[in-house]
């Protein structure tokens, strides 16, 4: 198909593969939307909710920290919103270590940037953990 396909237009390679991917995958993208509107997300999901819900809890971490008021537990507004901007940094974190690997030539320096970032995930993971119930407006 490749060949034929470049026969009958001339395009560059990198659109051709573009032309290409988007022909295969219309089945796949049809049943993903439709998979989207009727229950709100698609089988991509599955292959890592990491990956799809860090965005949209960095999004709703930030909304929260514009708002007004704390939770109980914490004395003010200003150590909650160091304790979101903590949750935020965790999840940026955890997002960040799946690209530690290509950042580095030397292996020492990514194995401290890897336990730097690993350490940060955590701490943020489980802070959201601690306040999970106390995350609305």
């Amino acid at each position: 198909m490749k060949q034929h396909l470049k026969k009958l237009i001339e395009l560059p390679e990198n659109i051709l593969f573009d032309v290409e991917n988007l022909i295969s995958n219309i089945k796949n993208e049809t049943m993903w939307a439709y998979q989207r509107l009727f229950r709100s997300y698609d089988d991509r999901w599955f292959w890592s909710i990491k990956d799809e819900l860090t965005p949209i809890l960095i999004d709703c971490l930030n909304f929260y920290k514009k708002q007004d008021g704390c939770p109980a537990g914490v004395k003010n507004k200003e150590e909650w919103d160091n304790i979101i901007e903590t949750m935020i940094e965790g999840f940026k974190a955890g997002r960040d270590l799946d690209y530690v690997g290509h950042n580095f030539e030397n292996s020492e320096d990514m194995v401290k940037e890897y336990k730097r970032l690993y350490k940060i995930k955590n701490k943020g993971i489980k802070l959201f953990a601690k306040y999970y119930d106390s995350l609305w407006s």
